[in-house]
């Protein structure tokens, strides 16, 4: 990418592919590739099985290019990191994106991949706080409520909205908007999760609007409290994305799933594999 800044991959090719060129889902988190394949070998699996390429991306600051303390809290590397491009004008999310379009320019120079079935798969595997989760606590805390992981959602989001080629986006674990974050002083969310002045410009839903009519499923949203936000307030805080789907005729492609459901990522996969495939 530059200068001391690699992004390493791991690429999985269907052993029998049902074209000579393949559609692709490029698939990130903030654990990195290989708790990816840990925590949901099955959807991978079930990718593979319905023509369906994967690469695992581990974009900067994420997976083996994490620091060596990869504590999330206010006191880690990441955050000191994150601080470091604030500084200099800059954002750690923005040096991912940028890595992510990488990614994808280098599977559309592939002979192998179809450049036109590209999707992204953002993902979480931080746990959410319980509901009744004590959540005021000094900070630096022994015992401190879990932090969220939104990366995966926001660059899902951000990649569509800049690869207009992208066909389809999944994300789980994300934020139920950035509005989320401003119902309490105590806000679990790491330090490189922060745009600054994102909210004088849109929130994620308008994001979301934007990507519209490419098909979108977001599911298992939480709160700027980590907190996992029902079906209902999931749908209002996306919204304006529910309209601008319906405006551009795509409405049945825009999905908000329940706070509980497709936490495995299985359901996810199914509904990539058809997308990709010509539903």
């Amino acid at each position: 990418m530059e200068p001391g800044v690699v992004v390493p991959l791991l690429f999985f090719i269907p052993a029998h592919p049902n074209d000579s060129r393949i559609p692709t889902v490029v698939a990130f988190a903030q654990a990195g590739k290989q708790q990816f394949l840990k925590q949901r070998s099955q959807a991978i699996s079930d990718l593979l099985a319905g023509g369906v390429a994967v690469c695992l991306a581990d974009l900067r600051g994420t997976g083996e290019t994490s620091p060596k303390d990869r504590g999330r809290g206010r006191g880690g590397d990441g955050t000191t990191l994150s601080q470091a491009e604030l500084m200099l004008g800059r954002t750690l999310l923005g040096e991912q994106l940028g890595d992510l379009r990488a990614v994808l320019r280098y599977l559309r120079g592939r002979n192998d991949i179809d450049a036109a079935r590209l999707a992204l798969w953002g993902d979480s595997f931080a746990p959410a706080n319980a509901a009744g989760t004590l959540l005021e606590v000094p900070m630096d805390a022994d015992k401190s409520p879990a932090i969220s992981e939104p990366m995966g959602e926001t660059l899902v989001l951000l990649g569509m909205l800049f690869e207009e080629d992208v066909r389809a986006g999944y994300a789980s674990g994300g934020l139920a908007g950035f509005a989320s974050c401003l119902q309490s002083p105590f806000c679990y969310f790491p330090h490189d999760a922060v745009v600054p002045g994102a909210m004088t410009a849109g929130d994620l839903g308008d994001v979301a609007a934007a990507c519209a009519p490419r098909a979108l499923r977001l599911a298992g949203m939480v709160d700027g409290q980590n907190r996992r936000v029902n079906a209902k307030t999931a749908t209002a805080a996306f919204d304006v994305a529910t309209a601008g789907y319906r405006a551009t005729g795509g409405a049945g492609k825009f999905v908000v799933d329940s706070d509980e459901k497709d936490l495995d990522g299985v359901t996810g996969a199914a509904w990539m594999v058809r997308r990709l495939m010509g539903e």
